[in-house]
């Protein structure tokens, strides 16, 4: 019995190859039925699907819930859930090493190491290391120049901005958990003292203000 055959009569019966793998050519002539059911695994070499709308959907029909994969033709590529009549809330989720790692729920919200939001539009929570976001150039490996926000985490929870430069981290700002502004690190200056400017291209500094900065006040009163 040929393969072609074998595929045919599985398909309509339900009964199993009777030898060998099936290649498309090997099947080309075979007529199987409007709508197969196939059960198991299937290993292929590449998946491709190409039309001028291409759609790759996967479907409860049962309770219509389905994700899918879209592209319109015009270099736009859709990645769609919805729970159907379940009355689940839909989610993208992205997986790595069968742990998730990032998703999109159905209010919009973005999490990244997090699997439960609250009102986040986007949320960043590591398990392991410190909450941040960086921003390198195109093409530098990881480690080169850049700038990160940066959350200090719950032992002190202050937001810094930070200067990566050849690997070595220098910190530049910092805003503290009770509004205090920071330099160079929790520098936050002393009572009375003022935010001040040291010239052009000069990082400001705290310094003290008015008289006591040892520099003359002029002042003038006019009678009428």
């Amino acid at each position: 019995m040929s393969k072609a055959r074998d595929l045919a009569d599985f398909v309509s019966d339900g009964n199993p190859l009777a030898d060998g793998t099936i290649s498309v050519s090997e099947v080309s002539g075979a007529a199987p039925t409007a709508s197969p059911t196939f059960t198991g695994t299937v290993t292929a070499s590449a998946l491709t699907v190409a039309a001028s709308t291409s759609l790759v959907k996967l479907e409860d029909t049962d309770t219509n819930a389905y994700a899918q994969i879209a592209t319109d033709g015009s270099g736009i590529v859709n990645i769609a859930a919805d729970e159907g009549s379940t009355g689940a809330s839909p989610r993208i989720t992205f997986d790595v090493s069968t742990t998730e790692r990032m998703r999109i729920d159905s209010n919009g919200r973005v999490g990244i190491g997090v699997t439960s939001m609250n009102d986040a539009t986007l949320e960043i929570q590591p398990a392991t290391d410190i909450p941040q976001i960086k921003l390198t150039q195109n093409n530098v490996p990881d480690g080169g120049d850049g700038w990160k926000f940066h959350n200090s985490g719950p032992t002190g929870g202050n937001l810094a901005i930070i200067r990566e430069g050849s690997g070595v981290d220098t910190e530049y700002f910092r805003l503290g958990t009770s509004g205090q502004i920071g330099l160079s690190g929790a520098n936050y200056g002393t009572s009375g003292q003022v935010l001040k400017s040291n010239g052009s291209g000069a990082a400001p500094s705290w310094g003290e203000g008015g008289a006591s900065t040892g520099k003359a006040i002029a002042m003038a009163i006019v009678f009428g």
